[in-house]
């Protein structure tokens, strides 16, 4: 034997990997994102019945939510030894970063960072949200800051849209800095296992509005320590446009963001 301990980072293939490892080290299967939206759960295998069989092979599964733990119990039944354990932060590390110079706000501004990734992340449904609020002739600026697979996309939309109050950041070492000088954080995902970057807003005391979805729930403690809005355009139009409308909802939130 090689290794004391094998680990599973996703879903999938990783998982039929290690649990076809013929030593007799512990086997650890880590699962941070929703099961019933990813296909990987079962993704190798012929039929539920045998991925189930392969989980509960597995020393211990790993969840990064509590939500996602009780969805992988409705699936895959409680022979599985499966426990939560949140994602950490570096508090220190994020608020020193948070206090380097940043580029100063004009106005009222929304900031979105995370991977570009709109199956995922659905950053466009901000901009479409935000369409619908400068229709109305609200003034108010978004930042975005990230790259990925959807970011020419979103770069077309912009345009299209004609979004002059859309800023979007690319790829950034520092993304602290640009949460610390919003107003508010905002989150849009379809899905998310946890939503490190909403605890990060937390931790510089910035309001969050996010999507009704497995970790930013939790986190916010179900609409307690941040806005909780419908998985929805909507939802987020509906959210961003109640700070826009009261912006006391700030100081409110960031109270409960301490």
């Amino acid at each position: 034997d090689f290794y004391d301990i094998e680990i599973a980072f996703y879903t999938g293939y990783s998982v039929k990997i290690i649990n076809g490892c013929p030593s007799k080290t512990k086997k650890i299967f880590w699962l941070h994102g929703e099961a019933w939206l990813m296909d990987g759960i079962v993704q190798g295998y012929w039929r539920k019945a045998k991925a189930e069989k392969v989980y509960k092979n597995f020393d211990q599964i790993v969840c990064v939510s509590e939500r996602i733990r009780q969805d992988f119990y409705k699936r895959f039944g409680t022979d599985c030894n499966v426990k939560t354990i949140s994602n950490i932060n570096d508090v220190n590390k994020i608020k020193k970063m948070a206090d380097e110079s940043c580029v100063k706000k004009k106005e009222f501004t929304f900031v979105l960072v995370g991977r570009v990734d709109n199956k995922n992340k659905g950053f466009d449904r901000c901009l479409t949200a935000t369409k619908m609020l400068n229709d109305k002739g609200y003034r108010f600026s978004v930042w975005i800051v990230g790259d990925g697979i959807d970011f020419l996309k979103l770069k077309e939309q912009k345009e299209q849209l004609m979004l002059d109050n859309v800023i979007l950041w690319g790829m950034q070492e520092n993304p602290y800095k640009f949460i610390k000088n919003a107003d508010v954080f905002l989150c849009t995902s379809h899905y998310e296992g946890y939503g490190l970057v909403v605890a990060e807003a937390l931790i510089l005391e910035k309001p969050v509005i996010s999507t009704n979805v497995s970790g930013p729930a939790e986190i916010l403690n179900n609409g307690d320590y941040g806005m909780l809005v419908e998985n929805s355009t909507e939802g987020i139009y509906k959210g961003m446009k109640a700070f826009l409308d009261k912006p006391v909802l700030v100081s409110d939130y960031k109270e409960r963001a301490l």
